[in-house]
Formats: structure tokens, sequence, C-alpha cells
């Protein structure tokens, strides 16, 4: 969903799991917002309970693993000895909330592949799934936030499900009426709930007053 306008400066405030609020400020508008129940690395397979995978990697014998997440792509380009239509699969196992990295990450390879850790070079059909089997202990729910400006991500967070958030455009936020003040900042926010109760007050006293 779209959020401000042109010029605007805009504040999201943000929990998970009912926790301490936090903030993000844009230095662009308009922002959209997307909340989505995995981690802002998961993809459409991820799982909290996780699942199992066999994997059949070329030059190496069977594996298993239970993980929470997994995806697929082709190499691309020509790289030593791997051709343009290698496929390597990509894991991430119970307990974890993101992709793990390689750190120092050398060889062009590694860099073609994100430095991602565990990349596994498949054989044709060189996995196989089973849902029944879930992780020892399954992790939490994970939610993620991600702030986008025309289309391009400049913002991400996650913790624990679930996630909430607000957006405030201008000064003050929606459901608040901006005052001039003659001290800093120059102005003040006051609810429109309480400016409601503060009329309605007023005209209370003005129709005692009116009354004798």
């Amino acid at each position: 969903m779209n959020y401000c306008k042109d010029g605007d400066k805009p504040i999201v405030k943000y929990r998970f799991n009912g926790g301490k609020e936090r903030i993000f400020k844009s230095e662009f508008a308009p922002i959209d917002i997307e909340s989505k129940s995995v981690p802002v690395e998961g993809s459409s397979d991820y799982k909290s309970q996780g699942y199992a995978i066999n994997i059949t990697a070329v030059n190496g014998s069977p594996q298993d693993y239970r993980i929470v997440d997994h995806f697929t792509r082709t190499l691309g380009v020509q790289i030593g000895s791997f051709s343009p239509d290698s496929v390597f699969l990509f894991v991430m196992q119970c307990g974890e909330t993101s992709y793990l990295k390689r750190n120092p990450c050398d060889g062009e390879l590694n860099k073609e592949l994100g430095c991602l850790a565990r990349a596994y070079n498949l054989n044709p059909g060189g996995f196989t799934l089973n849902y029944n089997v879930g992780c020892p202990n399954p992790n939490n729910t994970r939610c993620s936030l991600v702030v986008k400006h025309k289309g391009i991500i400049i913002f991400t967070d996650q913790g624990d499900c679930p996630c909430t958030f607000k957006v405030q455009c201008g000064k003050c936020e929606d459901d608040e009426i901006e005052c001039k003040k003659p001290i800093y900042p120059g102005y003040c926010c006051v609810k429109c709930s309480e400016m409601k109760s503060g009329i309605i007050a007023a005209k209370e006293d003005l129709k005692r007053l009116n009354n004798g």
C-alpha cells in the first residue's frame, strides 16, 4: 500500500509481537509498505515448522537436511567448469531466519551466487521435499516489514509476529491536528479526540452561561 506524497518525510512506527516501538524515517516519498509473515529473505516456500529435503548434488552423495526455506537459481553465466545452465539450490536450516553468508566471500562463483554459504549444484530433479517431517524445535513465526520507494527497497526489518505499523506523513499523526507554538519546534500536535472533547465541554459551559 502506498503512503504519503512527494515532498513528505514519512515516519514509519512499527512493533513486532507487541514489543518496543521501532521507528524508520524515510528521506523519500511516496513509500510502499509490505508486512508479511515470513522473514525478510524468506520465499513462498518458507515454513516456520520446517520440513525435510533430500539433495542429490553433482558429484556428491544424497544428503538430508531439516530446513525452513529453500530456493533455486540457474547460474546464467560460464564460470570455470560450471555452465550457464548449472542449477544451484540454497537452503535456510532450522533455527535460522536468514540465509547463511560466506565471510570472507572469495572466488568468482561464490560472488556470483551472492556469497550464500549453503549452495548445492544439483543434478536434474536433484531434490525432494517431505512436509511430514519438521524441525525438532520449530521457529517462532517470523514477520518482516519491507519499505520501498518507486519499487526499490529502502528499508527492511523482521521480528516475531504479529507486525503492526502506522505511517506519519506530516509533522503530526493522522489523528492529530497541528497547532502553532511560539517556542521550538514552532508547533505542537493535539489529538483530534482531545480537541473534540474540549469543544463539547466548551459548548456545555456556554449553554450553562446562557441559561443563567
